[in-house]
């Protein structure tokens, strides 16, 4: 079966939905399907190919707000060429597919909680927040009228879809984490708090630095914050000339292997996200057998029970998110116990090989409609 993959993401990836895509396009290569990756380019097209897979750039012209339409007429274009079996679009901002192909959707967020949570106390900030609501929501409802199948990766997302786009036949298929990359951690007896992903006001970074200022300072570890973003100048100066100043690092974007070194190294790993779909980093974490503390939204009540394989907090509730921080810190044997958990659970759930299966019946059930 020849799949075309359609994403707004980068591939190689950098971020969930972008490693969502290409972990999936794996998995699917190892079953001996063929696999093509459609993304954005710059103003000229270019293939390449990662891992076996063929990744096509199609032009894409940064014209807003019509940067989506062009870049969808470039994207039909490539995919009639490529003469797919299964179309497979991954929300948000992927352009409304017309081609004669069954066509499989994943939304991955329902944008309207999304934008809600998105920083608009710069006029820039508040343009792009109405520019991608408008645009997602009107592709989001598009790509619903044309697919023959919809999925998305959480039960919360779901109900979120039946709320502001009255979908109600959408299957869950989840998320999922490759397990083997998680084993065989170096012993180390450094202490630190992890966070990783995008640097944006929706991801509740501001909050979990505030929660660390909460914690004693003699019990305080360092906490190392992963990815990249807008906020990083703001969140940087937020701590700088303060007694965090020495405990908080902003390392940026690492390699792979760097990071899933940090994710099993790390005492415990924070999620202080207001929304998500269900977060990539999460499971990864839980993989890696590292004690997660998560703020109770969207995909993390699909994955975490509170105090058995991890630690549900309210969200925008540093001194909350403290408490929990410092009662993992102070009780390691706790800690352990939750990351054992936290890995059988992934292990039960949330292996890519589970995911695939799952979308494997849906490609079946979209042609044979």
């Amino acid at each position: 079966m020849h799949i075309a993959m359609v994403t707004s993401t980068s591939i190689p990836p950098e971020e969930g939905i972008g490693y969502y895509t290409y972990n999936l396009s794996k998995e699917l290569k190892q079953r001996d399907h063929q696999v093509t990756i459609v993304t954005r380019g710059g103003l000229r097209g270019e293939t390449k190919t990662y891992d076996g897979i063929k990744v096509e750039r199609v032009t894409y012209v940064p014209a807003y707000p019509f940067h989506v339409d062009l870049h969808g007429a470039f994207v039909n274009r490539r995919l009639r060429a490529l003469d797919p079996d299964i179309v497979h679009t991954h929300t948000p901002l992927t352009p409304v597919v017309d081609i004669d192909t069954p066509l499989v959707s994943t939304i991955h967020t329902s944008v309207v909680e999304d934008a809600n949570e998105t920083d608009s106390l710069t006029l820039g900030a508040l343009a792009h927040r109405i520019v991608t609501y408008v645009t997602s929501k009107r592709m989001i409802a598009a790509q619903a009228e044309s697919a023959t199948e919809l999925a998305t990766v959480a039960h919360s997302v779901k109900d979120e879809l039946a709320d502001h786009f009255g979908l109600t036949d959408v299957h869950v298929v989840g998320n999922g984490v490759n397990i083997s990359e998680f084993d065989g951690a170096e012993e180390t007896d450094e202490q630190f708090g992890l966070f990783v992903g995008r640097l944006s006001y929706r991801k509740g970074i501001a909050d979990l630095i505030d929660a660390w200022e909460r914690l004693p300072e003699e019990q305080r570890v360092p906490l190392k914050i992963v990815g990249k973003g807008p906020l990083r100048k703001q969140l940087e100066e937020r701590v700088s000339g303060t007694s965090l100043a020495e405990d908080i690092s902003f390392l940026g974007h690492l390699p792979r292997a760097d990071l899933v070194r940090l994710y099993q190294q790390a005492t415990l790993f924070v999620v202080p996200s207001h929304y998500e779909g269900l977060p990539t980093v999460l499971l990864e974490a839980m993989a890696a057998k590292t004690a997660v503390v998560s703020t109770a939204v969207s995909g993390a009540l699909d994955v975490i029970k509170d105090g058995k394989n991890g630690v549900l907090v309210p969200a925008r509730a540093p001194e909350e998110m403290s408490k929990a921080i410092l009662e993992l810190l102070r009780h390691p044997e706790y800690r352990r116990n939750l990351a054992v958990r936290g890995r059988e659970t992934v292990e039960r759930e949330y292996t890519w090989n589970a995911v695939t299966d799952r979308y494997l019946d849906l490609y079946e059930a979209s042609m044979n409609v």
